[in-house]
């Protein structure tokens, strides 16, 4: 099953045409793929950097807990139902050059495959999110964040201080230049692995200037409309994507460093990861 076309034909700017007034990609098969989730449970943390008086920050309460995959979708996960058109090929390497778009329907597709009512509901080039479903889909910044602060605010990157504890880069470089292996680097507190470098992760907040939370965060009320047919400017879907990626700085790969792409453009430097509700 081919989600879209071969990207080769397509500038680097420029995403593919995926074809909206249906969902693609859907298939029937008598296999199922296995995402080793964490439990993150319901709580409150600071939302920021605490530790500036100039940046946001912001008390949290995320009111319902979720499951989270333990690291970035992997590129075998991803071609079970998708062709894989990653920069860099290997078994154990995420996979990217995904957009937001083919990202929520690949969500789809695995949530159908388990049985689970799709978060994302994609009619005639308008994509509806219901967070009160229970299907596979990706985070919200708030939830990013919690999870990857596992609950406190103790270090600066997802699980240490120090940014070569949880992510590794070339010797002598202030960055990597390429993916690395999945889980190459030691867990947060909840044993989450790889939320700082390797690839930022997709969410599914719209991008503003600083993040648009409020004190509580309740999945159940969420809901957005996204009406691609109608809108004239594609530029005004960008979203958030957070944890920094192979090519980003340790300054730019903080828990609550913040990046933009537009839902259309599937970069190498963007992966990922799976949430979904527990309640």
């Amino acid at each position: 099953m081919n989600l879209y076309q071969s990207r080769d034909s397509y500038p680097t700017e420029q995403a593919p045409d995926i074809n909206l007034s249906t969902e693609q990609g859907e298939q029937t098969t008598t296999a199922k793929i296995e995402i080793n989730e964490i439990l993150c449970p319901r709580g409150s943390f600071i939302m920021g950097n605490i530790n500036s008086d100039k940046s946001f920050k912001q008390q949290v309460e995320i009111k319902h807990p979720i499951y989270i995959s333990d690291t970035l979708l992997s590129q075998p996960q991803w071609s079970h139902y998708c062709s894989n058109s990653s920069n860099w090929l290997g078994a154990n390497l995420p996979v990217e050059r995904v957009s937001w778009l083919e990202a929520i329907l690949f969500c789809n597709i695995l949530s159908r495959e388990q049985g689970l009512n799709p978060s994302y509901i994609v009619r005639n080039g308008v994509i509806t999110f219901k967070g009160s479903h229970n299907g596979y889909r990706l985070p919200f910044e708030a939830e990013w964040e919690y999870c990857a602060k596992a609950g406190t605010n103790d270090y600066v990157y997802a699980g240490s201080d120090l940014y070569d504890d949880v992510a590794i880069r070339d010797k002598d470089r202030v960055f990597a230049d390429h993916t690395r292996p999945l889980k190459h680097a030691k867990p947060n507190a909840w044993g989450i692995y790889d939320m700082t470098g390797n690839l930022n992760e997709w969410c599914n907040d719209l991008y503003t200037e600083t993040p648009n939370q409020g004190s509580v965060f309740d999945i159940h009320e969420k809901e957005f409309t996204f009406d691609l047919m109608s809108a004239r400017d594609f530029a005004l879907f960008n979203v958030v994507a957070k944890g920094g990626s192979w090519f980003n700085s340790p300054d730019y790969s903080k828990v609550y460093s913040r990046h933009c792409y537009n839902i259309m453009y599937p970069s190498s430097m963007v992966g990922i990861r799976l949430v979904r509700n527990a309640q």
